[in-house]
């Protein structure tokens, strides 16, 4: 094997396997950027608002060219948002976690969020 290829493999391989705390991180930003606290959100879900409306100019490019370096990342499920979200927005977090209406929402929303880039 070519040492380019070699390095362009372990490059990806370490990419990927870091995606997800970094996604965590960025999505945190984003998250309270949104100001998406637990009234917020139980209307959302209640009203069925989708999560990508509400994001807008910069956020929205910043989002879409993560989902597309990301590919189908398979990280990006309803239980790592309640994860990411958890230490800022407890409240959030367990209304998604307990809730089946939200976390049926939650997944809505992560398959829009993902077919982004398509």
């Amino acid at each position: 094997m070519n040492f380019l290829k070699y390095t362009e493999r372990f490059a990806k391989n370490v990419i990927g396997q870091a995606m997800p705390d970094i996604a965590a991180k960025a999505f945190l930003e984003l998250w309270q950027t949104w100001d998406v606290n637990f009234d917020k959100a139980s209307q959302m879900v209640q009203d069925d608002i989708s999560l990508v409306s509400i994001i807008k100019g910069n956020d929205l490019i910043r989002l879409k060219r993560a989902v597309k370096v990301s590919g189908e990342p398979a990280w990006f499920t309803p239980e790592w948002v309640v994860k990411t979200i958890s230490g800022n927005s407890p409240s959030v977090a367990s209304f998604f976690r307990f809730d089946p209406v939200a976390y049926s929402w939650l997944e809505r929303q992560i398959e829009e969020i993902k077919n982004l880039s398509t």
